[in-house]
């Protein structure tokens, strides 16, 4: 008997149900975690990956520079944006790049700064605890980095 010649629909299916039957697949299969040549786990890159962000609190530094430009933007009656209080803390030589604070950082330190002084009545100019810091104390610190 003779085998009849196979239409192109009739070799696809065989070639499908070979496929199926072999277990292969086209499909790339993407590894859950990468590792780097020294056997350590690399981390991923991609836009969809979480970003975990580590909090920590402002060193006495940067939080002695906030009150200084919150209180000048109080007494001049010019409040200082917390873009430029970035910006006059990048061109400042006494912070390195990573104690540099973010405007939103700043955003929230002032606001949280006017609110606990409506809160408490703290409108005079007192040189003991300002926003639970000791202004003295932190001027001492910073003479003495200098």
């Amino acid at each position: 008997m003779q085998v009849e010649a196979e239409t192109a629909m009739n070799k696809a299916d065989i070639m499908y149900f070979n496929k199926l039957e072999e277990g292969h697949s086209s499909i790339p299969v993407i590894p859950a975690a990468v590792t780097s040549s020294d056997g350590s786990e690399a981390q991923m890159s991609g836009w969809a990956l979480k970003v975990t962000s580590n909090n920590k609190r402002f060193s006495e530094k940067q939080v002695f520079f906030l009150v200084e430009k919150f209180d000048e933007g109080e007494d001049s009656q010019r409040k200082l944006s917390a873009d430029a209080v970035t910006k006059i803390m990048r061109e400042s030589e006494e912070f390195e790049p990573d104690e540099y604070l973010t405007s939103t950082q700043i955003t929230v330190f002032f606001f949280k700064r006017g609110k606990e002084k409506k809160e408490r009545g703290l409108h005079c100019k007192c040189s003991q605890t300002r926003f639970g810091y000791d202004r003295g104390r932190i001027m001492n610190a910073k003479t003495h980095m200098l």
